[in-house]
């Protein structure tokens, strides 16, 4: 797990997840079944993703799992895409751009900049959050 709190990971381990992957800096290393070496000098990303590495589902830093989206759910966006007058054929990108840090959040004034970019390329851009977000 991304988290390198002792508390975190002796939350999973009391809870008797049976598969717990974390890195071999973490403060609560010894409560993992797996893991990951820590490394310094790569992209946050690259360094999170091989935490799937034991579960086998990640190899190298141009192999990226599958996401496999429930016919359910593609029909909810769709209808959702529909009743908004969407097309979806069309260039769309979401962002999320709340959190419950607000040491997590960018500045809005960054967020309209993003946004204004990728429309000025031709992108439909899509805020999605929770009510709190707005």
């Amino acid at each position: 797990m991304p988290h390198r709190s002792i508390r975190s990971a002796l939350l999973i381990y009391l809870a008797g997840i049976p598969v717990r992957i974390g890195f071999d800096s973490s403060a609560g290393a010894r409560f993992f079944t797996h893991r990951v070496h820590y490394e310094k000098n790569i992209h946050e990303i690259e360094r999170n993703l091989k935490l799937l590495t034991p579960l086998q589902i990640y190899k190298n830093g141009r192999e990226l799992p599958d996401l496999f989206i429930r016919d359910n759910d593609a029909e909810a966006v769709n209808e959702w895409l529909s009743r908004n007058k969407i097309s979806e054929q069309k260039n769309i990108v979401a962002f999320a751009p709340g959190s419950v840090w607000p040491t997590k959040r960018w500045p809005a004034v960054y967020w309209g900049k993003l946004i204004d970019k990728f429309a000025e390329e031709g992108y439909e851009v899509i805020l999605i959050g929770s009510a709190q977000d707005s």
